[in-house]
C-alpha cells in the first residue's frame, strides 16, 4: 500500500522492514510501540494495514516519519497515531501525511470515523489535526484530548492540502489589511485590470462566486509561511464545468517573487486537484500584462479565447492536469 503525496511518499512496512526498523531505535518506549505493531499485524495479516507501521518518506527515499493505525474498531472508527522527525518538523510534513492517510482511512468500506489523542500540552499536534479537518471530541482520553473526523467532515477540497510546502488556511474580513498590503505591492498588475488593490474590493471578492456556484465550492485562501502571508487565491471548485477547477485570482508578495515559489504553489495546487478529479483548470489574464501572460504560460496554460469585460480585454487560458 502506497500513498502519494506533492513531497512525500507513505507505504505500509512489511513484517520484514518493520523487524530492520525496531532494530535501529535507542528509545524503550518506542520499541516497545513498535513491537505491538509488529504483533498486531501478525495476529492479523487480513488487517495489515490497520495494525502495521506506515513509513513516511521524502521522495528522495530519506525517513522523515512514521505513523500508524491502532487496529481496526468494532464500530468503523480507527485511531491513528504519527510522529515526525526532529530535523523535519516544523516543515508541515505531518500534516500532508496525516491528511493524505486519513483521506485514505475514510475511504475504505465500513470506516466511519479516525480518532487521534495528544498530549495536553501538545499544540503542534494539535494544529496538525486541526489543520487535517478533525474536532475536538470533548472526551479526555489516557495521554490528553482525543480528537475525531468523520466522513462527514470531509469538504470536495482540502485546502490544507493544496500545498505540500506552506500552511494554507481560508482568509476572512480579519486579514483584509495584511491583504491589501500584499496587493498594494503589485502596483504593475493594477495597471491592466478594472480592479483596485481596496479594503472594499477585497472584501468584494471574498464574498462573490459566479451565479451557479453555491459560496461553499469557493475558496480565497492564503499561502503562509509561519505568519508571513506569500500569496493570495481565489479558487471555484466546479466551474465552468464540473471538472474544471477556476482560479479567479492569484498574487504573490512581492518579495518573494521570482524565487520560483510562485511556480511550486501552482504545480502543487494541481497535482492536488488531479487527484480530486479535476481534468483542466482555467482562469482568465489580463491583456496586455506581460508578468501574468508570461507567469500563466510558462505553467503551461494556453489562451483559448478573448472575452471583454466591461470595457476590459481578459484572456481566458486553461490548462490540462494530465501532465502533472
Amino acid at each position: 500500500m502506497i500513498i502519494e503525496t506533492s513531497r512525500l511518499m507513505i507505504h505500509v512496512a512489511s513484517q520484514e522492514e518493520m523487524v530492520r526498523f525496531i532494530e535501529k531505535q535507542t528509545d524503550e518506549i518506542l520499541i516497545k510501540a513498535y513491537q505491538e505493531m509488529l504483533q498486531g499485524s501478525l495476529d492479523h495479516p487480513k488487517e495489515w494495514n490497520w495494525y502495521a507501521i506506515w513509513m513516511i518518506e521524502d521522495k528522495a527515499g530519506s525517513h522523515i516519519g512514521d505513523l500508524c493505525f491502532k487496529g481496526l474498531g468494532p464500530d468503523g472508527s480507527v485511531e491513528i497515531g504519527y510522529g515526525i522527525e526532529e530535523k523535519y518538523q516544523g516543515q508541515g510534513f505531518a500534516s500532508e501525511a496525516v491528511s493524505a492517510v486519513v483521506d485514505w482511512a475514510l475511504d475504505q468500506p465500513g470506516i466511519r470515523r479516525v480518532e487521534a489523542e495528544t498530549e495536553p500540552d501538545n499544540r503542534a499536534s494539535q494544529r496538525v489535526l486541526e489543520k487535517c479537518g478533525f474536532a475536538p471530541s470533548g472526551v479526555i482520553g489516557e495521554e490528553g484530548p482525543r480528537f475525531y473526523r468523520t466522513k462527514e467532515k470531509k469538504t470536495r477540497i482540502d485546502i490544507t492540502r493544496l500545498s505540500g510546502r506552506y500552511e494554507i488556511r481560508s482568509l476572512n474580513d480579519s486579514d483584509v489589511d495584511m491583504i491589501c498590503a500584499l496587493c498594494q505591492q503589485n502596483t504593475q498588475f493594477y495597471q491592466y485590470t478594472e480592479a483596485k488593490p481596496t479594503k472594499e474590493q477585497i472584501q468584494n471578492d471574498m464574498r462573490i462566486a459566479p451565479p451557479v456556484i453555491s459560496r461553499e465550492n469557493k475558496y480565497y485562501i492564503g499561502f503562509f509561511n509561519g505568519e508571513t502571508l506569500l500569496a493570495v487565491m481565489d479558487l471555484i471548485d466546479g466551474y465552468p464545468k464540473p471538472k474544471t477547477a477556476y482560479i479567479g485570482f492569484f498574487m504573490m508578495n512581492r518579495a518573494y517573487q521570482g524565487r520560483g515559489i510562485g511556480t511550486a504553489m501552482i504545480h502543487d495546487v494541481i497535482s492536488y486537484l488531479k487527484s480530486k478529479g479535476k481534468t483542466t483548470i482555467r482562469l482568465a489574464i489580463d491583456k496586455g500584462n506581460p508578468q501574468s501572460t508570461h507567469f500563466w504560460q510558462k505553467n503551461g496554460f494556453r489562451i483559448i479565447s478573448e472575452k471583454d469585460v466591461n470595457g476590459w480585454t481578459k484572456l481566458v487560458a486553461e490548462r490540462s492536469t494530465k501532465d502533472e
